[in-house]
C-alpha cells in the first residue's frame, strides 16, 4: 500500500479520489483486481462523491474502479467513531439481514419517493433493513437525512447522487433490485461492468449511483477486524 500522510492529517475533498485510486492501482500491481473489494470510509457531507467514477490505467486504457473490483461500497466513518445509542439499532438491523440474505431485494429494502417522514416511519418496520431514493441537493437536508437513517440504524442504502439526467429516477432505481440482498453489491458491479462496456448514449444509472453496505461487526480499521459477514 502506498505510504500516506500520519494518521492526525485532515485530507480534503479534492484529495481523497487520489489516495483510493493510488491504492486501488497499488494493489492491482499485486493481485488481481477483479478479487478486490474497497471500501471506502467518508463523512457524511462526502457520501455524494462520485469515488467509483475515478479510473485508473489498466492494460494501457482508463478504466473506472468500480467496474474493475469485485465490490466497491461506501461506508460512514463517523458512525463507528461515534459511539452512540442508535449503535444498538445499527446491529439489530444488520442481525436481520443475516437472516434474510436470500430475499429478493424488492421485499428488503424500501423504494422511497415522496416526503421524508414517510421513509423515516417505514423504517420503524425492522423487516425493511435499508432503502433506495434519491439523494438531495442541498447540503443541510442532505446531512440531516442522513444522520436520520444513521440513527435509524440503516445499514444499507443505494441512492441517485444529485445532478443524474434521469426523468424517472424511481424506475431506474428499481431497475437495481434484481436478485436477492446478499448478491446486491456483486450485482452492481456486473452492472458497472455492463454499462462499461455499453457505447451508446443512453446514461448509464451506475455512472450516478452509491451504494452503502455498512457492516457493524466489520470495524473502521483503525480497530482490530472482527469477520462476521462482508
Amino acid at each position: 500500500m502506498p505510504a500516506l500522510k500520519g494518521e492526525d492529517h485532515l485530507f480534503t475533498a479534492e484529495e481523497i479520489p487520489s489516495i483510493v485510486t493510488e491504492i486501488v492501482a497499488d494493489c492491482a500491481d499485486k493481485i488481481a483486481i477483479s478479487t478486490l473489494s474497497v471500501q471506502c470510509f467518508l463523512p457524511i457531507s462526502l457520501l455524494h462523491t462520485a469515488i467509483d467514477q475515478e479510473e485508473i490505467e489498466v492494460d494501457d486504457k482508463r478504466q473506472k474502479i468500480g467496474g474493475l473490483c469485485k465490490t466497491f461500497v461506501i461506508r460512514s466513518s463517523e458512525r463507528q467513531r461515534k459511539r452512540s445509542a442508535s449503535h444498538g439499532n445499527w446491529r439489530r438491523r444488520w442481525t436481520s439481514c443475516e437472516s434474510i440474505w436470500r430475499e429478493a431485494c424488492q421485499n428488503t429494502l424500501i423504494l422511497h419517493q415522496g416526503e421524508l417522514e414517510d421513509l423515516y416511519d417505514a423504517l420503524d418496520d425492522y423487516a425493511k433493513v435499508g432503502c433506495v431514493f434519491e439523494g438531495l441537493d442541498d447540503p443541510d437536508e442532505h446531512q440531516a437525512m442522513f444522520e436520520e437513517l444513521f440513527l435509524a440504524g440503516v445499514p444499507i442504502a443505494i441512492w441517485l447522487r444529485p445532478g443524474h439526467p434521469f426523468s424517472n429516477p424511481d424506475t431506474v432505481l428499481k431497475s437495481l433490485l434484481i436478485g436477492c440482498l446478499e448478491e446486491l453489491p456483486t450485482l452492481l458491479t456486473k452492472k458497472r461492468r455492463s454499462d462499461r462496456r455499453d457505447r451508446s448514449s443512453q446514461p448509464k444509472i451506475t455512472h450516478h449511483v452509491t451504494l452503502l453496505w455498512d457492516n457493524p461487526f466489520r470495524l473502521y480499521p483503525d480497530d482490530d477486524w472482527k469477520g462476521r459477514s462482508v
